[in-house]
């Protein structure tokens, strides 16, 4: 034993408390820690669910070690043929309960798979009595948690203890208190995994806390926020790549969004052109719009630490540093010979261009040279002037840079290739690198795709494409792959390669691609396998981390495999319809039953999710593929969430206002709310005044101050006035009947606009490229200041300028208004840098913002259904007869009902009324809805009747439920 002393000193103390009288008391002492496992997803629910007091049996230990090792998914994931096999050796599989999302079979199932628990009866072997409902003892419980998900597979109840210290599982006080212990309570086990997951480290020598992170079970903000882990400082290098680039390097992933970055060089502040960010968003490469003057930059990031980050950069003018010539021969074509050369300056960059200007001579001299792009020629008088195998010197003189090169060439007739290899066949878009070759990619997409190929020449130089001389290539089957018209050629990253053609035949099989060298003899060959169209084969459905609650959207964790046994991401998935069913790649089928299904895209970086809301207390969700598999999992849903405290505001409130008349900031619906569950929420309706209500509300007051800002109470918004100071905001949180349930005070500030002098864009929508929006899908662009890391709100004409990389056009500076135009994206998102010039008096500053264009067809992204305002997450609502009378619930008149649906496409413009359609059925009431969203001839004789509103629009469809009151 590694620490035989320790272990000793542990396993005395045990026998001796073991042989005393200890009373049974549940005594509870670490509610906070196991809040903190709540907070990062180790014990499942809210405060209400912790019940630490009670007794723990071994299911429910089971549950916890296998939870806190991060094994929930796999053990849930197995089929039901995988759980009844295994429980096939169980001989008490009658007594496991049915509670843990219905899922208790399969946590047993996966311990008995894996070897993690051996039962409670040796004798029975290799059956087992798991014996589920008796009390779990301290050692126990730390193996089935050492076993399931830390890697320790030889421990047992007679070492566990001694392990457990080693591991810093548990400290040698813990392990005298649980080890002695034949019966844990909830308490104990929250003791356990706390310090597990604080100190705890696996038998591969990684932390479990960092384990989990990695496999995206904990997230890493919340283990941060719980005081897990502690937050990592954020350094940076910079560097100069040319006169007019710079290469920031962060040592860990920043949020691109909040990142500010200010660039000087005593009191000039140079105009950046576009910050792209790459590498995981730990690189950021700034462009400015010129060539830099001569001098120390420094470099200030804020917005990822709180502190800023600081680098100072030198530039000087661009010199050649280096000159290089390419091979070891001087290629004969005709009278003359040929040899390149290139030049790099102090940056590294390739400036071969500024050798125009040199010297160049040769011996033995013939009839001149010149050199132009990195070529020399040298003229030969007759084909005698420089002969096959003889000896040239040529040099390169550049004065400016004080640098030269000379070197001894044989002359050739041509290169000798004497090697040729192969890469993988590639693209420089990243939609088609690095997957698999099917029948699609060669029959419309082969011009995107390219195989590197590198030919050597005897001295092992590796030769351009227009070096290689004669050489023959050819594709054994063109109707699978087929070569370009012109097959060789240069690509700027990788080199000589081979381009391709759309072959116009959907046929999968082998292609080999031949190369030979009539002259030399030398072949090579390289096999393309183009495969079928793949289908979707395998779905697996996991629970969803977190609490789940009614009338809640979370993500479904979901992994789809194709019959090629690749992963499929799911943004490269095409999915339609939501609500009850979602189809992907139009033959998988995802349904579900107690909840609602919805995709969630960030159309800025292509991440996609599966949102499932559930809508009752059991939720069950099926998969069945286009191959014909299938696979389900069943959830339990808490009770829908009510707000019970306030939070404090949204981060992009602007709690700043410089003093003008004309601005304000709206306070209402920026209030963040928390609900019984500690877990944040949509906000209640808002009031102008305190009154009885029908559900939860809130008001906003002004308290004191100075002066400074006007309220109105109507709309919830604070307008500036010219005085600079501080007032004072009251937000309460009230339920129907007017009490007070929270409070919260907010202080907000006027200044002068010369204070600010850090600014940000506002969010935007994807941009749509098609003049046919012209009247529905502007943009219009708007900034805001940032003061002591607050938003302020300023006054929008200090916008100057704004332009766009990528192509982007269709902005008016003088307006600040984005109007589509034609700009073809062949319905695919382009990424592009959105750069706004302000003017803040002082000087001009230059801010960017990432967006993206498309010029798909605009389609409706989600249906939502709100009343009075607030969205409604579940499929019935109950709605007043009046608000069913000459009423439109589209929302889009002065009859509108306090019932509102409406959709938005990919672009965040609604939808227009003639793209619904509205279907009554299952009506017991006297009025209707029409087509178009009207609702008519409903009384108050239909109190407590209900009809269902089916609601068509695009490719989406929902059902909504409706109780007349």
């Amino acid at each position: 034993m590694r620490n035989l002393r320790k272990f000793m000193a542990v396993i005395l103390t045990v026998v001796l408390l073991a042989s005393m009288t200890v009373p049974a008391l549940a005594a509870v002492k670490n509610t906070e820690e196991a809040l903190k496992l709540q907070a990062i997803g180790l014990m499942a629910g809210g405060p209400a669910d912790l019940k630490l007091d009670e007794p723990l049996n071994r299911i429910q230990g089971l549950t916890f070690a296998i939870r806190a090792a991060g094994k929930e998914a796999e053990a849930l994931a197995m089929t039901d043929s995988e759980v009844e096999a295994v429980l096939a050796y169980v001989v008490d599989r009658d007594k496991i309960p049915n509670w843990a999302n219905g899922y208790a079979q399969r946590y047993v199932a996966y311990a008995v798979k894996n070897k993690y628990t051996l039962g409670t009866d040796s004798t029975i072997l290799p059956k087992v009595r798991f014996g589920p409902m008796d009390p779990i003892s301290g050692t126990s419980f730390m193996v089935f948690l050492m076993k399931s998900g830390m890697g320790y597979s030889d421990v047992t109840t007679a070492n566990v203890l001694n392990d457990a210290i080693d591991a810093s599982i548990v400290t040698a006080s813990q392990a005298i208190e649980y080890g002695r212990k034949p019966e844990l309570i909830r308490d104990d086990a929250a003791g356990i995994l706390y310090t597990a997951a604080m100190s705890g480290v696996n038998a591969d020598g990684k932390k479990l806390i960092d384990s989990l992170i990695k496999s995206g079970f904990v997230k890493k903000q919340n283990a941060i926020d719980a005081g897990f882990i502690k937050d990592e400082e954020i350094t940076m290098t910079a560097r100069a790549l040319d006169v007019r680039t710079f290469e920031l390097q962060f040592s860990n992933t920043v949020d691109s969004s909040k990142v500010n970055i200010n660039v000087v060089m005593g009191d000039k502040k140079p105009a950046i052109n576009a910050i792209v960010y790459s590498n995981e968003n730990k690189t950021a490469t700034i462009e400015f719009n010129k060539n830099l003057d001569d001098g120390n930059y420094v470099i200030t990031v804020t917005g990822i630490s709180d502190k800023a980050l600081t680098a100072t950069v030198g530039i000087s003018p661009s010199k050649i540093t280096s000159i290089k010539f390419a091979g070891e021969v001087a290629i004969k074509k005709g009278n003359d010979i040929t040899v390149k050369v290139k030049a790099e300056d102090q940056y590294g960059q390739d400036v071969t261009s500024k050798l125009n200007e040199s010297f160049v001579y040769a011996a033995p001299q013939g009839n001149g040279v010149s050199l132009s792009n990195g070529v020399i020629t040298v003229k030969g008088t007759d084909s005698n002037t420089f002969k096959i195998g003889s000896t040239v010197r040529i040099t390169v003189v550049n004065l400016a840079s004080e640098v030269s090169e000379s070197k001894d060439f044989e002359v050739a007739a041509s290169a000798q290739i004497e090697s040729i290899s192969f890469g993988e066949i590639t693209s420089d878009d990243e939609d088609y690198k690095d997957k698999s070759i099917d029948v699609t990619a060669m029959t419309t997409n082969a011009h995107k795709y390219f195989l590197p190929v590198t030919m050597k020449d005897r001295y092992g130089n590796v030769l351009s494409a227009d070096e290689i001389g004669n050489v023959q290539i050819y594709s054994a089957n063109p109707q699978v792959v087929k070569l370009d018209d012109t097959a060789i050629v240069d690509h700027k990253d990788f080199g000589t390669v081979i381009k391709f053609k759309d072959t116009g035949y959907k046929i999968d099989g082998n292609a080999i691609i031949v190369i030979s060298v009539p002259t030399t003899g030398v072949t090579a060959t390289k096999t393309i396998e183009v495969v079928p169209e793949p289908k979707i084969d395998k779905v697996t459905l996991s629970a969803p981390t977190g609490t789940i609650k009614q009338g809640s959207p979370v993500v479904l964790p979901v992994s789809v495999v194709d019959n090629f046994s690749k992963t499929i991401p799911l943004k490269d998935i095409d999915f339609s319809g939501s609500g009850s069913t979602l189809l992907m790649n139009k033959s998988t089928a995802l349904t579900a039953i107690g909840g609602t299904l919805s995709i969630d895209r960030d159309y800025a970086t292509g991440d996609t999710n599966i949102m499932v809301t559930p809508t009752a207390t059991n939720v069950v969700i099926t998969v069945t593929t286009a191959t014909s598999k299938f696979d389900h999992i069943s959830l339990t849903a808490l009770d829908a969430s009510v707000p019970k405290a306030i939070e404090g505001v949204e981060s992009d409130f602007a709690s700043i206002l410089t003093n003008d008349s004309s601005l304000s900031t709206k306070l209402e619906g920026k209030v963040v709310f928390k609900d019984q569950y500690g877990d944040k929420m949509p906000a209640p309706a808002y009031k102008a005044v305190k009154s009885n209500y029908s559900s939860y509300y809130y008001v906003i007051t002004k308290k004191t101050g100075i002066g400074s800002t006007v309220f109105d109470p109507s709309t919830g918004t604070i307008y500036s006035t010219t005085t600079p100071g501080t007032d004072t905001y009251v937000i309460e949180l009230l339920d129907q009947s007017s009490k007070v349930i929270d409070s919260k005070e907010i202080d907000i500030k006027v200044i002068k606009p010369s204070e600010i002098t850090s600014f940000g864009v506002d969010d935007l929508d994807l941009f749509y490229t098609d003049a046919s929006g012209i009247s529905t899908h502007r943009q219009t662009i708007t900034i805001h200041g940032l003061y002591d890391s607050k938003r302020a709100v300023i006054n929008q004409n200090m916008i100057v300028n704004i332009s766009a990389s990528n192509g982007l056009t269709g902005f008016d500076s003088k307006t600040r208004i984005y109007t589509p135009v034609n700009i073809n994206t062949n319905g695919e998102e382009k990424a592009a840098t959105l750069t706004v010039y302000i003017n803040n008096g002082d000087r001009i500053i230059p801010i960017t913002k990432d967006v993206v264009f498309s010029d798909a067809v605009p389609q409706a992204k989600e249906i939502i259904v709100r009343y009075d305002g607030a969205i409604i997450n579940t499929d019935t609502v109950t709605v007043p007869y009046s608000e069913l009378v000459n009423k439109s619930l589209l929302g889009l008149s002065s009859d509108s009902s306090k019932l509102s649906i409406s959709a938005k496409d990919q672009y965040g413009v609604e939808r227009s009324i003639t793209s619904y359609n509205f279907v009554v059925t299952g009506n017991t009431a006297s009025g209707t809805v029409s087509s178009v969203g009207y609702a008519t001839g409903f009384k108050a004789a239909d109190r407590g009747k209900t009809f269902d509103i089916n609601i068509f629009i695009d490719n989406l469809y929902k059902v909504l439920k409706i109780v007349i009151e």
